[in-house]
């Protein structure tokens, strides 16, 4: 078999590339698909088959072409791409300089109209702008370290800048606000040694970020469970709690004098309270108390009333029950009117034979003696408020009483008698 080949001839076709803008006889390129022409005249040729090409065009001094680059297509003809050259117009720039001071360590930024952001560990960082009006915000990362100004706005006009920024820590609000005091008293809380006073609710202070010990000073009579302890300030605005409660005392009132659960009745501070114990306790705070004892029958007390003032301790009060006692009467007369009263082995007096005693409630052993008499022995009760009488016309002679009497008279004759023969003796020998 015989075989013959046909040279078929690939079909090519020109691509033209066409300037304009360029000045006559400025020469110009253009790469396409890997190979370089140039040219002094408006336009550039290459043959190609088909296919699709990609092109760059070769920078020309003192212009900008558009496009710069790009791809071109060869589909069965001949085919053209439009190069423009443009005068390259010559922007000036000028250095805007950012200078910081108080940042005590790590990284800072500035940020610009269109997204322009420099960081610098440095104190100065710069930009090359061209003449506008340029936005900017200034940070850092540290978040206690505010700067100012933060933001702002700056004009370039031919000439370089300076914007001096300026970081300083972070000032902070540490407040106390108390509850539980009257309006008006006066506390204080002191911070890292710094102690701000106060007669309303609160004590602020100003602070950087950090944490901080602080002491709490009650009014007299006040305590809280917050007295001391550590903060820790890291937002705008740090607020610690703190309320106040009053120090609370015993008053004990100890009674008595009265027989162990008889009731008795106190008031205090305008309540009355009835109990049967030999004590009873109010639970108070600081301040002035008035209090009052009911009687109880049959007794006085003392005290009956008065006030107690507590002042930063416990009181106790002692109230003591006395039995009332009203005095009865012994009265009555007596014969011979010389006889001896004798009550309990107490004498007392009588005025011719009568007789007005005054004694307590009780029952009395009553005697009655006269020389020559038997003695009255007698159990008397007294009663309170009345007059007990007794009355003796005449105690019984004892016996014996008589002779007895009788004997005296003798014995008194006989010394008459004698003294008279003394006497008649003494008279009869003066006269021989």
């Amino acid at each position: 078999m015989n075989v013959v080949f046909i040279y078929v001839p690939v079909r090519t076709y020109e691509v033209t590339f066409q300037e304009s803008g360029l000045i006559a006889g400025e020469e110009w390129n253009i790469t396409l698909d890997g190979s370089k022409r140039s040219s002094t005249n408006s336009s550039i040729v290459f043959v190609e088959k088909n296919g699709t090409y990609n092109f760059t065009v070769g920078s020309v001094i003192g212009y900008v072409s558009s496009p710069s680059s790009g791809e071109i297509n060869v589909s069965g003809s001949n085919t053209s791409e439009r190069i423009v050259f443009s005068p390259e117009i010559v922007v000036s720039k000028y250095s805007v300089t950012f200078a910081e001071s108080g940042l005590v360590a790590g990284l800072w930024y500035v940020n610009l109209t269109g997204g322009l952001v420099s960081y610098s560990s440095n104190s100065t960082m710069k930009f090359l702008l061209s003449n506008g009006t340029y936005n900017y915000s200034v940070g850092s990362g540290n978040p206690f370290y505010v700067p100012y100004p933060a933001k702002g706005s700056f004009s370039v006009v031919g000439h370089s800048l300076r914007i001096n920024v300026t970081f300083s820590e972070l000032t902070l609000t540490l407040e106390f606000n108390e509850t539980g005091l009257p309006p008006g008293s006066l506390w204080s809380v002191t911070v890292n040694g710094t102690t701000g006073y106060s007669t309303s609710s609160n004590v602020t202070f100003l602070v950087t970020p950090g944490t901080y010990d602080y002491q709490i000073i009650p009014p007299s009579g006040y305590t809280s469970s917050k007295l001391s302890g550590t903060v820790k300030a890291v937002n705008s605005s740090t607020v610690v709690d703190v309320e106040f409660t009053q120090y609370e005392f015993k008053v004990t009132f100890n009674v008595s004098g009265i027989p162990s659960g008889t009731p008795w009745t106190i008031t205090f501070d305008g309540a009355s309270f009835t109990t049967s114990y030999d004590s009873v306790s109010f639970t108070v705070t600081d301040g002035s108390y008035l209090f009052s004892i009911e009687n109880v029958t049959g007794y006085s007390v003392q005290p009956e009333t008065g006030t107690l003032i507590v002042n930063g301790s416990s009181l106790n009060e002692s109230i003591v029950f006395s039995k009332t006692v009203t005095d009865g009467y012994l009265t009555g007369s007596v014969s011979p009117a010389d006889a001896t009263i004798i009550v309990n082995g107490q004498y007392f007096p009588e005025s011719n034979g009568q007789f007005n005693i005054s004694l307590p409630p009780g029952v009395y052993e009553v005697k009655v003696e006269a020389s020559g008499y038997t003695t009255y022995i007698a159990n008397i009760t007294i009663s309170p408020g009345t007059a007990t009488p007794l009355q003796i016309s005449t105690l019984a002679k004892s016996p014996g009483s008589s002779s007895s009497s009788l004997l005296e008279k003798i014995i008194v004759a006989i010394i008459v008698i004698i003294i008279i023969s003394l006497v008649a003796y003494a008279t009869g020998r003066r006269r021989s």
